[in-house]
């Protein structure tokens, strides 16, 4: 059963490419993905996560099954052609008690976010001569969804002020406050979730009025 399902995948599988983010990646790396020569490259099924005509919140979800060897975890990006997926679930699937492949749930990436923030800058007397403007994320493959309704209804973590929530790989040293730029427009970072899922940041973003 365990060799079928591993055949099953690799026969019917699309080719894969699992992106880890860097260890500790933070906004003064500038990079979360780093040289991917080592990425996990490999065979995976891939498939719309079911649920009613009328369930928008799935349309942009979808489920993973992979071998074991692609050792994907909750954070990781997995390519898929030109798709690029967040994963935000995922465990071993049990054969008869033993480890046969990896299941996991993902969400579609559907824009970049970029992040930049104003920092002061300081003469050689310690007085603030200006500022300037610090790229501190760069592009980052995400999932965006605009604040609607229902949203507000059903997710009682929401803030006021937020008009959007961005799901991306973790990355440290973002704030309140920065400039996020996504879709072409500009917003204000209100609030930073690394909790809800291990290796995924949540943010939630306010029109920016600077």
């Amino acid at each position: 059963m365990i060799e079928s399902k591993s055949s099953h995948i690799r026969e019917i599988g699309q080719q894969i490419q699992v992106n880890v983010p860097a260890q500790g990646a933070s906004v003064d790396m500038g990079v979360v993905y780093p040289d991917n020569a080592d990425a996990y490259i490999g065979p995976a099924i891939i498939g719309k996560v079911k649920g009613t005509n009328t369930d928008y919140s799935m349309e942009n979800k979808r489920f993973v099954n992979a071998l074991l060897e692609s050792n994907i975890v909750t954070g990781n990006l997995v390519v898929c052609g030109t798709e690029k997926h967040l994963i935000i679930a995922s465990r071993k699937q049990l054969i008869e008690g033993v480890e046969a492949s990896i299941l996991a749930h993902s969400l579609v990436c559907n824009a970049t976010i970029s992040v930049t923030r104003e920092e002061l800058e300081y003469d050689e007397y310690g007085n603030v001569s200006g500022s300037a403007t610090v790229t501190v994320l760069d592009a980052l493959p995400c999932y965006a969804a605009q604040v609607n309704d229902r949203m507000r209804q059903t997710d009682a973590g929401l803030l006021q002020s937020t008009v959007m929530k961005v799901y991306g790989s973790f990355v440290s040293g973002l704030i309140n406050g920065d400039k996020a730029t996504v879709l072409n427009r500009s917003y204000r970072v209100e609030d930073i979730n690394d909790s809800e899922f291990p290796g995924v940041m949540i943010l939630q973003l306010a029109v920016w009025t600077g």
